[in-house]
């Protein structure tokens, strides 16, 4: 008597599974490997974090996706070490407010002339002469408001010490210019700008101090063009150290 054929089992319901852990695990390997490969800017990502927060460092989830005002956000910079400051490009970002309700195109004009530089001591917002005086001269242009108008708010909202610092190129001045020197000239361009910034921009005089510095610190070469041009400047410093 022939045997009878043991029925040949069905298909497993749950063989899909094996297909589908196989793609979680090579999503998983793709998306490892393109963090591996990428390279983070943590100074950037703590400013978006930071944006959510009062500055403490520590998410309010009570916040969570309402943008911190302008004025919030530079008094968040007052409360970081100095160790913790973002980078440069990230303060120009926050000191020009280009991500703030209401700011406007007027700085990304003047964004050519305003620079950002991380010291020792702490952070110097650094306006190029040029839009503040003509050659020679200690005169504020009338243009030169809105730049000061824009230091003035950044200065009542960082609690830090502020010098106004006047800083010149190597060139003598003529036989004709007003100043004996560029020592001269460098310190009454500070005094304009300190001038302004307490008398037509609320800036509390307490706060602020005035250096003249003449070609004593140069940021570029005075043999060129280029390098006359960085160091004919006025450096508004905030420190951090004091």
């Amino acid at each position: 008597m022939a045997r009878k054929k043991k029925p040949e089992p069905g298909a497993d319901p749950n063989a899909w599974m094996v297909t589908f852990s196989d793609l979680v695990t090579l999503l998983l390997t793709f998306f490892v490997m393109l963090l591996s490969m990428s390279t983070m800017d943590i100074n950037r990502v703590q400013k978006i974090m930071s944006s959510f927060t009062g500055g403490s460092g520590v998410l309010e989830y009570t916040d969570l996706g309402a943008l911190t005002p302008y004025e919030e956000q530079l008094k968040a910079l007052s409360k970081l070490d100095l160790s913790q400051l973002p980078t440069e490009e990230i303060l120009l970002d926050v000191f020009l407010g280009r991500k703030a309700d209401g700011a406007t195109a007027v700085f990304d004009d003047l964004a050519r002339e305003i620079r950002v530089r991380k010291t020792a001591k702490g952070v110097s917002l650094v306006f190029g002469s040029r839009i503040l005086f003509d050659s020679g001269g200690a005169v504020l242009k009338k243009e030169a408001g809105a730049a000061l108008e824009l230091a003035a708010k950044i200065i009542n909202q960082i609690d830090r010490p502020v010098s106004v610092e006047g800083h010149t190129d190597s060139l003598p001045l003529s036989g004709s210019a007003r100043y004996a020197s560029n020592w001269e000239l460098s310190l009454a361009r500070s005094l304009a700008v300190r001038d302004f910034l307490v008398q037509q921009a609320g800036v509390n005089p307490r706060r602020m101090r005035v250096a003249a510095l003449a070609d004593a610190r140069p940021l570029g070469d005075n043999s060129t063009v280029e390098g006359r041009s960085l160091n004919r400047r006025i450096e508004i410093v905030f420190e951090w150290l004091r």
